[in-house]
Parts: structure tokens; sequence; C-alpha cells
């Protein structure tokens, strides 16, 4: 499972989606357990961290999710386990997600393969209780904690032996769940189940895990009693078992390099089974972008694969090869402004001055012109990094996009006064920035998103940018059409209101 992380809105109430969906599978008669973990059950019917629910076998139960709101997205290779299905639901009310993993059987084992597909569903099934308080049925005490020492027991593995004699086998997280099933059983009847589905001996390894909170050794005891009953259970041979958990170790593994330093396109957790989507959010400075991307982000990235792409050319991400262009922009301005307050006066004064402005506009123009197709470069493999994440099943956050239609201002081409000079290298190079553009104009996104604030309220937010800019800025984007779905929010909302509305928007279109 993924780590839990709160990053959906914090409520301690069960969530409607989840009421909704339980309320139909007891309509419907549909037999379900959620049937571990059951200490935070709380947490899951708030969306704070996973529901694991089995099932009986039922042509139902996808229908019943997807009516519920739920929607199936697809794990990647080194992650997903037969006869597990992921589902995410989204709450509207309070604009959180729930993850459900969907189990037909049993499969525990090897923390990155679940090696182990164990016939007991029916028995969990028949012994499963009614929790009154959270409406849902869940494993019995006994049941859930005999799975538990079974389940990690069949997860230890060799590095665990030298990390137990340093912080202990079993994390704080299983300990609290053990503490907590420990008040709520009857050692003789775990024992006594242990029985039934295993083996005496393990019945008795049990029996003493119970008295104590068990250690290292003997969760290897009761390994050893498990794999020798549940041998003909396993779905890999010891080769073939060690040779997929070393596979998916290294995915995992390269996964975590590539957020932390590539940034590259891959798929790692979830993808969009019906295709990705790439949406964007326009909107003049002060509309709140770069906020609702970063939201957008945390509430997505839990569960699913996200890639954010700045497609802007302001204070956001830039290519190496456009830091240059930034660091000389700054310091001419700079230094046209101390040549102003300081400039002698007299004839001489003057011509030296105006010798100074002509080439600083020399260079400004040309640098105008470099800028342009670096620019223009940048924006061409940021367009191909979003274009190829969408295909490979990814969301895509865009911030801004290149746009067609006004030239030389709000993301679109700088050098199309260039496209009837007389030179024609000066001509060619407008041609060159303008397929850029035109591509984009050609792949829109799948969904974008104007955040609309008034002029006034958006310089209340940007008090350094004058008023006018920001009402030509606004004029821009409100005239900007795009061959795709166009949804225009209102951005004077309170925060938490347009964060709800966005992540509504969004969610439709996965």
């Amino acid at each position: 499972n993924d780590i839990a992380r709160p990053m959906n809105g914090t409520t301690s109430t069960k969530l409607d989606i989840c009421t909704e969906l339980f309320e139909e599978f007891h309509d419907r008669g549909i037999a379900y357990c959620h049937w571990k973990s059951n200490e935070h059950l709380r947490e899951g019917l708030v969306g704070e961290t996973d529901l694991d629910i089995i099932v009986e076998r039922s042509d139902e139960v996808r229908g019943i999710l997807h009516r519920n709101g739920f929607k199936r997205f697809e794990p990647a290779w080194f992650v997903a386990y037969p006869g597990l299905e992921d589902y995410l639901g989204y709450d509207q009310a309070t604009g959180n997600l729930v993850h459900l993993h969907l189990h037909y059987r049993f499969a525990i084992g090897n923390k990155r393969l679940k090696d182990y597909h164990l016939p007991w569903e029916e028995r969990l099934l028949e012994r499963r209780v009614y929790d009154d308080e959270h409406g849902v049925y869940r494993a019995d005490p006994a049941m859930e904690m005999l799975l538990l020492l079974v389940r990690y027991a069949l997860k230890l593995q060799k590095r665990d032996y030298l990390n137990a004699a340093f912080e202990g086998y079993l994390g704080e997280d299983v300990i609290r769940e053990y503490e907590w099933l420990q008040e709520r059983i009857e050692d003789s009847e775990v024992t006594g189940l242990a029985a039934e589905l295993l083996t005496d001996e393990a019945a008795a390894i049990v029996e003493s895990m119970l008295d104590a909170r068990p250690g290292v050794w003997q969760f290897r005891s009761l390994r050893r009693a498990c794999t020798d009953e549940l041998g003909i259970y396993r779905t890999y041979g010891y080769l073939e078992a060690q040779l997929r958990g070393v596979l998916r170790e290294a995915f995992l593994g390269l996964r975590l390099l590539n957020e932390r330093f590539a940034g590259r396109p891959r798929f790692a957790r979830r993808t969009v089974p019906s295709g990705g989507v790439q949406v964007v959010l326009l909107g003049v400075d002060g509309a709140g972008k770069s906020t609702l991307v970063e939201e957008l982000d945390d509430w997505l990235s839990w569960k699913v694969d996200v890639q954010r792409i700045y497609y802007g050319s302001g204070d956001g991400e830039a290519t190496l090869l456009r830091y240059p262009i930034i660091v000389a922009r700054e310091r001419i301005d700079d230094g046209g402004h101390g040549r102003a307050e300081v400039s002698p006066g007299g004839d001489s004064g003057a011509d030296s001055r105006d010798t100074s402005q002509s080439d600083r506009s020399l260079v400004m123009r040309v640098g105008r012109v470099l800028r342009g197709l670096v620019l223009a470069r940048e924006r061409r493999k940021k367009l191909r990094k979003g274009w190829r994440a969408r295909n490979r099943g990814l969301v895509v956050l865009g911030d801004r996009y290149p746009q067609n239609s006004i030239m030389g201002f709000t993301d679109g081409p700088l050098l199309d006064h260039l496209s009837d000079s007389s030179s024609p290298l000066l001509r060619a190079l407008a041609r060159r920035e303008r397929a850029v553009y035109h591509s984009a104009e050609e792949r829109p996104p799948d969904l974008v998103l104007k955040l609309d604030v008034s002029p006034e309220v958006a310089r209340e937010r940007k008090p350094e940018m004058d008023l006018d800019l920001f009402e030509r800025r606004k004029t821009a984007v409100d005239s900007l059409e795009f061959d795709t779905d166009v949804v225009v929010i209102d951005a004077e909302q309170p925060l938490e209101d347009v964060i709800r509305e966005v992540k509504t928007q969004v969610w439709q279109r996965l």
C-alpha cells in the first residue's frame, strides 16, 4: 500500500461517498468485509488512508462502485497484484479522495510480491462483524489478529533480522494495531483458528505470540510453519519469487530517483485507465495559478501519477539555456536606470547618453530575438514532455500554456514582428518560433481552467504591479480561445471554495 498521507481536507465525519457505497452494498446483499487495519478504519472512511475491502465475486460490485462515483485506476506493473483492483472516489462535499483496494482473494506475503493466495475468503466473510459506529462490516478481531501475525510472518526477509537488532521488526503502526486487537480477542479463539486454518504447530507459536509482543524470531518460526502448510498456495517458485522481488524493488528505487532528480514522465503509482489528461490553469498574476497547481498536485499525487509543467516565462521553472538571458536582462535594466539617474549635463553628455541609449537598444533587440528562440525551444521541450506524459496515462498539470493568438504577450510568440523583415534569416527565425506555438494550438489541453479575478483584486494580491498591466492581461486571457473544454472559475471566492470547484472539474475529466 502507499504510505498514508492526509493530503485531503481534515474531517472526522464519514464521507458521504463511503456512506452511500456501503449502504448500496447492504441493500443489494453484497458480502464484503474490511479485513485489515480496522484500528484506523475511521481514517479510511474520511479519506486519510486506504480501505481494504474483500468481496465475494459478484458482477454487481463494479457497477455499484461506478454508480457511487468510484473510478478504477491502473497500478504500475511492479505494484500490481492479481485479484486486486484499485478504485478512487471523490467526495464532492469535502473535496477528499477515497482510495479503495478491492480484493477478490487474499494476496499476502513478500512486501513487493504478495506471493501467497490463501483460500480463507469464505471463512473471513462468515465471521465478519458489523461495526455500528462506522456502519461497515469488518473482520472479527480474532480472525484479524491471526491474519496480522501470518501476514508479517510471510513478509519476513533477511534484511529484517538486521533491522530488528536496532529498531524491532514491527513498526509503531503495527504495534498499535496489535495492541488494539489484543484488547478485543480471546486468545483461545485465535489459537483455535490457527489450528483450523494452519496446523497445531502454528497454533502453539501463535499462542506464544499472544502472551507478549512478538519478536522477529517468533515470526521466523511462524513463517516456517506457514510455508510448510501453505506451500501449495504459493504463486511463484523460490527463484522466480526472488527475481520478481528484486525487479520490483529496483523499479521502486528508480521511481524515487526519477521523482527527486529527473522529473521525467514515468508511470510509477497509478494511471488513468481511459488515457491521461492534461489540465492547464490560466489567469493574471495573483489569480492563484501556482497555489492551485500545488493543491492539485498534493491532492492527486498521493495515489495517481502526476506531471507538473510550468509553461510560462516568469519566475517558474526555466532551462539552463535561458538563465543567462534572464540575468542579462536584469543587469541591462538595472544599468539603464543607473545611467538615467547620473547622466551629466551639457552637449557632450547628451551625445554620450544618445550613443549609450542606441547601443542599449541594439543589445535589447538582439536579446529579444535570442530570448524568443530560447523560450520557443524550451516550450517545445515542455510541450513534448506534457504530451508524452498524457499519452502514458498521467495527469498533467500545466501552469499557463503557449498560445498562438496574441503576439508578444501572455505566452504568445515574441518574434512575429520579424515575419515581414527584409532579412531572410530573421524571417526564418520567426517561422521557426511560430511553429512551436502552432503545435500547441494544434494539440490543446483536455481542460482549460480560466481563473477569473478583477484587475483591482489582482493588484491587491500583487501590489508591485501596475493596474493597467493587470487590465491588459485580463483582457488577453479572457479573449483566448481553445479547441477544447474551457471552464471559467470565479477566483475571488474564498480559497477553499475555489479549490473544491477546481478539483470537481478535474475529477470529471479523469
